[in-house]
């Protein structure tokens, strides 16, 4: 005789039910409350630029000083590797489209916020596109059908506020808004974007980016996980257990 069937018979259902709900409520607690897999090795660093560009080397919204950045230069790659912020093989490759690259002019600093700050190599360079046509930027080899938190950099060469970048992932689209385009520091959703993708069955995540106003700007991604996206069936079949249970006494005190 299992405990959900000694509860059932010394309290009846009522309490049963309660004692079902409490255990998918600490189920979903738990899942909630899995780590968000910040380790070094889970976090992928990505930098965009020219071939003059500069290699940046620790943090930015996250990660650590002396953190390592993949930079690739142009303006697509294919299936190009990718190693995790500590410099280690992660088996993750990225292909990207643009319609052109660029950078910052070092002799332009009042269009550049960054200009003289320790984030300067990592939003000098950047792809960007402003024709209307949705570009993407694909990791692939990532854990299958797991949700990962990605960070997306954008801030131009313009001191004018009218770049506005959107980025589409599993159906919801983020708009980066920027109310001070030559801001210093990093603030979400004006020159970075904080979402969460998730892989699909084959370990790909696939950001669309295009332009809500004037020109779509990426400096740079961060790819951090992944944390396991739950079985929806995990939920239902306690759900299903728990009504079967208590249908089952019903029917045995009748």
């Amino acid at each position: 005789m299992n405990r959900f069937s000694v509860v059932l018979r010394k309290h009846g259902a009522g309490v049963a039910l309660k004692a079902v709900l409490c255990l998918v409520a600490a189920v979903t607690a738990l899942i909630g409350s899995a780590p968000s897999a910040q380790s070094a090795d889970a976090l992928i660093n990505l930098q965009f630029g020219g071939s003059d560009a500069t290699a940046y080397t620790g943090a930015a919204v996250i990660g650590s000083e002396g953190d390592f950045w993949n930079l690739k230069t142009g303006g697509s790659k294919t299936n190009t590797s990718l190693l995790s912020s500590t410099g280690a093989n992660t088996g993750v490759t990225v292909s990207f489209t643009s319609q052109y690259f660029g950078a910052v002019s070092p002799d332009q600093p009042g269009s550049f916020g960054f200009y003289g700050t320790s984030y300067a190599d990592l939003m000098q360079g950047y792809i960007y596109a402003f024709d209307g046509t949705p570009r993407s930027i694909s990791f692939s080899g990532l854990a299958a059908s797991s949700s990962y938190s990605v960070y997306v950099y954008t801030q131009g060469d313009s001191g004018a506020t009218d770049r506005q970048l959107t980025i589409t992932t599993n159906g919801t689209t983020y708009t980066a808004l920027p109310s001070v385009a030559t801001e210093s520091t990093f603030v979400a959703s004006q020159n970075y974007l904080a979402l969460t993708g998730i892989s699909d069955a084959q370990g790909v995540l696939t950001l669309t980016y295009n332009f809500a106003a004037g020109e779509a700007n990426i400096n740079a991604v961060q790819v951090n996980g992944p944390v396991a996206v739950p079985e929806p069936s995990t939920c239902l079949l306690l759900g299903v257990s728990a009504i079967a249970g208590i249908g089952l006494l019903r029917r045995r005190r009748s």
